[in-house]
């Protein structure tokens, strides 16, 4: 009898760890269960034999197909999806037609002005507006991400290294701003290589080593089902391993650092300009408030996605807090949609501030918007001359003016000059003369 009560006790307790282990495995399921559940509500699958599939098999292949990574809502999720196309529809030939500008007519290469950051930046929200088509495809399908994993990489890694590259040459710009209105007369290394590619091209190679974090380990969806499990049931934040640690820092210090850089040139500028008081006021307050309207575009595309990626880690480190994560995911990439925005507006603020800019850009892609002014009849019923042959003979006056006006300036140049060089060589005989006498003076001292 003592030997089969003690294979009693062990079957027993074996059963007992069974159910432990299967209970634990439950709860560690628990959180995809119920996104495959929303995921599935209000749909109708069919299993390969035709019937209908019931709602475990339906959350089970789910689970496994989708990766954890199905979204919460789909009709919202449509809608940011409807949002990014709106973007990339507006915002592409918008910066194509400025690029074409860029390179064609303004020749960023040859310009001494901030140019080539300002063709960086235009260049950077281009190649991030490409992905938009695909991040949308995967909000029609009900994913928060692709399912492909090179895929799912290849675009975290394009989407944090275009903007960061945005934010960067924003950030540049704003320092030469600075430089140029609060110290003009100073000497410093965007003055010095404003002309040069070297800036852009160190700014671009810097993101690169930055942004490979994204593409290691497991990151909104990618890589969630590795061998190592290293992130868990649900794709949750490890903060065990250094890469998880760089990604984060990466993507808050490339918002938060250029914000504060931002701000306080912004304030210095504002500043400078109120204390001038020579120039057309109208154009001073038109330079603050393109100032400022920059530091709010900033502010309001880039910092509610990172308190929302802030939010959104505390939710998931604290276990407490597991049930707001759906949420906080869901509200995350909402913001993320709204940072896109970002390529829509920089052209409006950089580039069409610029009076120049804004006539050449005009004439050549709206010049059919330019309306002619009409001819002039008298009231006799003969026609007089055109208003157009009046403003034509009325500009060359003014060329011919402007023509003699040059030609007395170079006159009075070369009249300059002459006297200068007569000056000039008038002062050297002079001490040539005054040092024959000294040494005339020496010599009789010396000698008589």
């Amino acid at each position: 009898e003592g030997p089969q009560i003690q294979e009693r006790v062990k079957t027993q307790s074996g059963r007992h760890s069974l159910d432990l282990n299967f209970e634990h495995r439950s709860c560690r399921t628990d959180r995809t269960e119920i996104r495959a559940q929303k995921h599935n509500k209000g749909k109708e699958e069919t299993c390969s034999t035709g019937f209908l599939c019931s709602l475990e098999d339906m959350t089970l292949n789910t689970s496994i197909n989708t990766n954890d990574c199905s979204v919460a809502s789909n009709d919202l999720y449509k809608f940011y999806a409807a949002v990014m196309i709106v973007i990339f529809i507006l915002a592409l030939p918008l910066n194509a037609s400025v690029l074409h500008l860029f390179i064609f007519k303004l020749k960023f290469w040859k310009s001494n002005s901030n140019n080539i950051f300002l063709f960086n930046l235009v260049l950077a929200d281009i190649l991030l507006l490409i992905c938009l088509p695909i991040k949308a495809h995967n909000f029609i399908d009900g994913n928060r991400r692709s399912q492909t994993d090179v895929i799912c990489k290849a675009m975290l890694f394009m989407l944090f290294l275009n903007r960061g590259a945005s934010i960067a040459f924003l950030t540049v710009i704003s320092i030469d701003r600075y430089y140029n209105v609060v110290h003009p007369g100073r000497k410093n290394l965007l003055k010095v290589l404003k002309k040069s590619p070297y800036i852009s091209i160190f700014i671009w190679v810097l993101l690169l080593p930055l942004t490979i974090p994204t593409m290691m380990r497991s990151f909104d969806c990618c890589n969630s089902l590795d061998i190592d499990k290293t992130n868990g049931p649900g794709n949750k934040t490890s903060w065990r391993e250094p890469e998880d640690v760089a990604r984060e820092v990466v993507f808050f210090t490339q918002i938060f650092i250029p914000f504060i850089i931002l701000v306080y040139c912004t304030v210095r500028i504002v500043n400078r300009l109120k204390k001038k008081s020579v120039g057309d006021k109208t154009k001073l307050r038109r330079a603050v408030l393109l100032v400022t309207t920059v530091m709010v575009v900033f502010s309001f595309c880039f910092l509610p996605c990172a308190i929302a990626r802030m939010v959104l880690l505390i939710f998931r480190v604290n276990a407490e807090l597991e049930n707001f994560e759906i949420t906080a995911e869901v509200v995350f990439d909402g913001l993320m949609v709204l940072s896109y925005l970002d390529c829509l507006l920089d052209p409006l603020i950089y580039c069409f501030c610029s009076t120049k800019f804004k006539a050449l850009y005009v004439s050549n892609y709206l010049s059919f918007c330019v309306k002619e002014p009409p001819e002039q009849i008298s009231s006799m019923g003969n026609t007089t001359q055109p208003a157009r042959n009046k403003r034509d003979s009325s500009l060359q006056e003014t060329d011919v003016k402007c023509e003699a006006s040059e030609s007395d300036v170079k006159f009075r140049r070369k009249r300059n000059r002459q006297r200068s060089e007569h000056r000039h060589r008038l002062q050297s005989r002079r001490q040539a003369e005054s040092r024959i006498s000294s040494l005339f003076v020496v010599y009789q001292q010396t000698f008589m």
